[in-house]
């Protein structure tokens, strides 16, 4: 579950109408009339709470001839609240959402057309805008010197630089005038 999710499933419980439905569907599954009746509220009050806790997964909805029959998702609300909040799942997903809107910002930056426009000084960006670039290598596979300035080429016409920079990195080996990917060590 993203933080976002999570987010979603707190802000959704946060509100005393969805918990009355909530607690109504835990005692059985209902269709919003029924629920509008035993609640004193408006039909249309209860669809659109019904709608929002159907987004974070709160209730499932299944048809029933004519009606929409609603019942809470008993794997969620019988998940320990610690589960929700628990920071160090949080802290992770909130990190790794923030490096891909990173990667993403960079690579638009400095790649148009699947071309880099203009290679990076900073080492950090470096690394991810030529990540493209080792992912058209197969591990393990052995590549002369003009086909691997070829594979650059198809992103940057400096294909000495970015050859260099695999090699300095210990992203690509040179092996008697050949190169292939590093075998990553862990």
């Amino acid at each position: 579950m993203t933080l976002e999710d999570r987010i979603a499933l707190l802000k959704a419980l946060a509100d005393t109408t969805r918990m009355l439905i909530l607690s109504a569907l835990m005692k059985e599954d209902a269709y919003v009339e029924i629920l509008a009746e035993r609640l004193g509220l408006a039909p249309s009050t209860i669809s659109f709470h019904l709608k929002k806790m159907e987004e974070c997964s709160l209730v499932h909805k299944r048809r029933e001839q004519y009606y929409s029959v609603y019942s809470a998702n008993t794997d969620i609300l019988d998940a320990p609240v610690r589960d929700l909040i628990a920071m160090d799942a949080l802290k992770e997903t909130a990190q790794r959402e923030r490096e891909r809107r990173y990667k993403k910002n960079v690579l638009n930056a400095f790649m148009k057309n699947g071309r880099i426009v203009r290679i990076p000084t900073q080492h950090k960006k470096r690394a991810i805008v030529f990540e493209p670039i080792l992912a058209s290598f197969t591990a393990g596979e052995l590549y002369a010197e003009p086909d691997v300035n070829s594979t650059i080429n198809r992103f940057h016409g400096d294909h000495c630089e970015i050859r260099r920079f695999f090699i300095d990195q210990g992203l690509m080996e040179r092996i008697n005038g050949r190169y292939r990917l590093a075998e990553k060590t862990e």
